[in-house]
């Protein structure tokens, strides 16, 4: 059953008329033996946001809401809120997942597609959705739009923790990709004539835009999948497809997220250099910590210095952190959503700076290793081993006249800023 984008009741008055949301009943010109009261949208169903669910191949049959209320996702849980937290069973914060990508050797593009058709009928099939539209990139310039599709109020508010916060702004269900969703409707420049009680209307199809959400993930499905297709138009990568199973740990999650993030950021902005990392602040010095794991990020948060806990944008401006948040031992929650606490952990809101200065320090974590300087050449080679040669002459810049090192615990962390 395909979801009602338009709810329509009509009555007997004469002719036809519609109602807007604030209840104000406008006439046509139409002449019929009814009223029809027009759109009746209510808080779960929303034309533009299913309209942009269809758009991200998921039809909603039941309730979808968008960035919904604190108070209406908290009724929802198995268990009310208490001191700013609410203890649940699920989902899990930590474990072990392996993030594919479609494409390699070990996930086909087809394998993806199917994977991903499955998971898109089964959120269909949902009676509640629920849409967090958000971003990753604390600074405006670097920032990358990200919508999480899930079907529990609990991963809404988790992801509400971590990503960061966007001003309101209407669904456009065209928003998805560089030149709006690739769709040739928006992009042929054709008319098209709108009725509007009275007469037709001719409008011009909108010219292509640079898509505001090109990252979106589905989550569902009793698997631990971990999976990431990326959108080409061209030769460039527009968009990305994100695949989380409901076995897989937030963990998972993240750096899904934030992978397609990096890639994008790295294939999209000239001037911007996104690292897989964990930063962090010490008086006047700023620090990243490529390739960082979670002992990493514990310990910065422990000793209160982190700035950006999974991924960072680098410019010449300063750094960006791209996460709002991290996961760690429980906290209560310093916003209005309170803390989701599952097995002792939760998802924690740090609320970094939009900016942190210029990085003065580049260390590259490998577990274990003997701490030591690494030459400043020798580093710009293993970020571009990371991000792809197309980076190599920004990471020469950026890193002119840094520190560089390699460390191998989160003990070596104290001596480098």
């Amino acid at each position: 059953m395909l979801r009602t984008i338009g709810r329509s009741v009509w009555s007997g008055r004469g002719h036809f008329t519609s109602a807007s949301r604030s209840g104000r009943v406008f006439s046509t010109a139409v002449e019929t033996d009814q009223w029809m009261v027009w759109p009746r949208e209510t808080e779960g169903n929303t034309y533009s946001v299913n309209w942009s669910l269809v758009g991200d191949g998921v039809t909603p049959t039941g309730e979808a809401y968008r960035n919904a209320r604190v108070g209406l996702l908290t009724s929802k849980l198995s268990a009310k809120p208490s001191s700013g937290k609410v203890e649940l069973k699920d989902p899990t914060y930590f474990g072990d997942f392996k993030l594919q990508e479609a494409g390699d050797a070990s996930l086909s593009l087809e394998a993806f597609e199917e994977m991903s058709e499955s998971l898109k009928l089964e959120l269909s099939r949902e009676k509640e959705l629920f849409v967090e539209d958000a971003a990753l990139g604390t600074f405006g310039c670097v920032r990358i739009g990200v919508r999480v599709v899930s079907s529990t109020p609990a991963m809404a508010m988790i992801s509400r923790a971590l990503l960061v916060p966007v001003p309101p702004r209407e669904c456009d269900h065209r928003a998805r990709f560089d030149g709006w969703n690739l769709d040739p409707l928006w992009q042929s420049g054709e008319t098209e004539k709108v009725w509007d009680g009275e007469k037709y209307i001719i409008n011009n199809s909108p010219a292509p835009a640079k898509g505001i959400r090109p990252i979106v993930a589905l989550v569902g499905g009793a698997s631990t999948t971990t999976a990431v297709e990326f959108v080409q138009k061209g030769e460039q990568i527009v968009g990305a497809n994100v695949v989380v199973g409901t076995q897989a740990p937030v963990r998972g999650l993240i750096e899904a997220i934030g992978h397609a993030a990096t890639v994008l950021i790295n294939e999209q902005q000239s001037a911007s250099l996104a690292l897989p990392s964990t930063s962090f602040t010490k008086g006047s010095n700023t620090c990243v910590v490529i390739g960082a794991d979670d002992s990493i990020t514990n310990a910065l948060v422990s000793d209160k210095t982190i700035y950006g806990a999974y991924h960072n944008v680098v410019t010449e401006t300063g750094l960006s952190a791209c996460w709002n948040g991290s996961l760690g031992v429980a906290a209560a929650s310093s916003t209005s959503v309170p803390s989701v606490v599952v097995g002792g952990k939760s998802a924690n809101a740090l609320i970094p700076d939009n900016l942190a200065g210029v990085p003065t320090h580049y260390a590259f974590y490998e577990k274990g290793a003997k701490k030591g300087s690494l030459a400043e050449a020798d580093a710009v080679k293993k970020i571009v081993e990371i991000v792809g040669e197309s980076k190599a002459e920004l990471a020469a810049t950026l890193l002119k006249g840094a520190k560089c090192s390699i460390v191998g615990s989160a003990a070596d962390l104290s001596s480098l800023a």
